[in-house]
């Protein structure tokens, strides 16, 4: 993680009513991603789910049950996210609600700031 990717494209994604997460899981591995990355400045893609919060976390840590039916995409670009997002990343929303299988509950593209710098600080809202 240490590679100066030029962007970053998150998708955060939701197991639709009825749906287990895991097949959600299995589509985005083995037919949503391999389509959106294809042709795409997206040099790495990787997944994740939520580790459940222990029985022995503080009482004011929240218990979210839409956990269970959750994932996050990281995309890491070669590109600036910028210069795809509408052609590619933002359409994200409609496929994955037109697989059935869930829904995008935020998608965003980050460009990475440059530590010990002032560099993009005028663009912070």
């Amino acid at each position: 993680l240490d590679h100066p990717y030029p962007g970053l494209a998150v998708v955060f994604l939701e197991a639709g009513q009825g749906v287990e997460r895991d097949d959600l899981g299995a589509w985005l591995e083995d037919e949503h991603v391999p389509a959106l990355i294809e042709g795409s400045s997206a040099a790495m893609a990787l997944g994740f789910t939520p580790v459940p919060i222990p029985d022995d976390a503080p009482a004011d840590v929240p218990r979210i049950a839409a956990d269970e039916r959750r994932v996050l995409v990281l995309l890491f670009l070669e590109a600036d996210p910028r210069e795809e997002w509408a052609s590619r990343w933002a359409t994200q929303a409609e496929v994955v609600s037109g697989g059935g299988l869930g829904s995008v509950v935020w998608a965003s593209p980050f460009i990475p700031t440059l530590p010990g710098t002032d560099t993009f600080t005028d663009q912070l809202r």
